[in-house]
């Protein structure tokens, strides 16, 4: 087992960003298909990106790939639960 090392000021910046940028934008944005809910790939990384570059600017540090690849999930992650939640029409 192999256990990664995560730049701590990124991971908490990320959890403090990330649930901004979901409300901000809102759940139903990433939202391709209503009756499937089946999330826009396209959507998801361009908010993954814009989480990352501001985490950079911010943090004056680059975001590597394997942190990049945990903000994206971080991002999924969230909007599923905002669509399970269901305060989001998706109408």
């Amino acid at each position: 087992m192999r256990a990664d090392v995560v730049d701590l000021e990124h991971w908490r910046r990320a959890h403090r960003l990330c649930p901004i940028l979901v409300d901000r934008f809102g759940a139903a944005f990433f939202v391709v298909d209503a009756r499937t809910a089946a999330l826009d790939e396209g959507r998801l990384a361009r908010c993954t990106a814009l989480a990352a570059e501001w985490i950079e600017r911010r943090s004056g540090r680059h975001v590597d790939e394997a942190f990049h690849q945990r903000l994206s999930r971080i991002v999924r992650e969230l909007v599923i639960e905002r669509l399970a939640e269901g305060s989001v029409s998706l109408r």
